[in-house]
């Protein structure tokens, strides 16, 4: 079947299972920001509206039937009641959370409410912050939780999840910068891992690398060190390329729309995999790495802006994000290269992996990239 016929097909599955009030979404980031005075702990805890809709208890039918007031009056009651289930301990004292206000946010993940909170302390100089954030879990429990505390002019940063919810900032010392470094290492290789677009981009690009082109046609290559060198070519290109637009975006030197870059990740992974169909760049696969690695960095940053880091803490996040998502590149290299290259002559990697694969990879992107255009949902990632 021409390759065109099967971009038609993946419009047409669009048409065909998308429904535009569906509210099955994947899990997104949830935010916990929170300073420390000498009389009060305050802050504010960023939830998104689809995950707020997603866990109350009614049908897509019945919810979509509510008017746009009652709609919000639900969203904004569910979310407060379990902000009030927050954990909150200074030096080993349970504090009372007083909710100050609710309002909508648009952040770089979409749209949010956030909830602005005060908790008063009994004591001016409190040594251990404790913070359980296992009831903002409740939402989702798939949900993963970014938390930003600020005291007396210094910021420290974590990350929590169901499996990792509690977290204890000792207010006396400054967190390490190998700490919060490792904290951002993690964050960097989970993006990685999380994101299956940046994934599927990188898996179309490296398919071709135990390949080269003779009379018109894949063959394979023979020896190993010409398939490391062009996969080290794609994996250094891809690396610089979105570590510069990474870098502008989380100074706030340049910023493009999510919804300008999405699409265009979502364009980038089919038109890397169209390549490995109907070969367009050949094996010059390091130059589409560098263009389309540009538009990816953007993507990447959406890991760091939330946080709001300034100065130090800043550059040792931006040195730490950026270092997790090369590992987590690497992993998958390493992983993925060894077996390609023994299973470049089989049938399993010429037809399974490779033309089907890539054809797979093709129908999955464009479903994406409509999804992203007209904001619908049909995949479950």
């Amino acid at each position: 079947m021409a390759l065109q016929r099967w971009i038609t097909l993946a419009v047409a599955a669009v048409a065909v299972c998308a429904r535009p009030h569906a509210r099955a979404h994947t899990p997104s980031e949830t935010f916990l920001t929170v300073a420390v005075t000498a009389t009060n702990v305050t802050g504010y805890w960023d939830v998104a509206v689809s995950d707020l809709q997603q866990a109350l208890p009614l049908s897509a039918e019945r919810w979509a039937a509510l008017p746009p007031e009652q709609q919000e009056s639900w969203t904004d009651g569910f979310a407060s009641d379990i902000l009030h289930r927050l954990g909150l301990t200074a030096d080993g004292r349970s504090l009372a959370i007083r909710l100050k206000d609710v309002e909508p946010v648009r952040l770089a993940a979409g749209d949010y409410k956030r909830l602005t909170w005060a908790a008063p302390l009994e004591s001016p100089a409190i040594r251990l912050l404790e913070i359980n954030g296992r009831a903002l879990l409740g939402v989702d429990t798939n949900l993963h939780g970014r938390l930003r505390v600020e005291h007396v002019g210094r910021t420290q940063v974590a990350a929590f999840d169901a499996s990792q919810p509690v977290w204890r900032c000792q207010l006396a010392e400054p967190a390490s910068r190998g700490a919060q470094a490792w904290t951002f290492i993690r964050e960097g290789v989970g993006h990685i891992w999380q994101g299956p677009d940046h994934i599927l981009f990188l898996l179309a690009l490296l398919l071709p690398a135990v390949f080269r082109r003779a009379d018109g046609r894949w063959v394979c290559e023979p020896a190993f060190r010409p398939v490391a060198w062009r996969t080290l070519q794609i994996v250094t290109a891809f690396t610089l390329a979105h570590s510069v637009t990474l870098s502008l975006a989380v100074l706030d030197v340049m910023r493009i729309s999510p919804r300008i870059v999405e699409p265009l990740i979502a364009a980038s992974v089919i038109a890397a995999a169209c390549n490995n169909l109907r070969p367009w760049y050949g094996q010059r696969g390091w130059m589409v790495a560098v263009a389309f690695g540009l538009v990816h960095g953007f993507g990447l940053a959406g890991g760091l802006l939330e946080f709001g880091l300034a100065g130090e803490a800043l550059a040792v996040a931006l040195a730490g994000y950026n270092l997790g998502v090369e590992l987590g590149q690497l992993a998958i290299v390493a992983v993925f290269l060894p077996l390609a290259y023994l299973m470049a002559g089989s049938w399993a990697y010429r037809t399974v992996a490779f033309k089907f694969g890539s054809t797979g990879v093709v129908l999955v992107a464009g479903i994406w990239m409509a999804e992203r255009l007209f904001d619908f949902k049909v995949l479950p990632f």
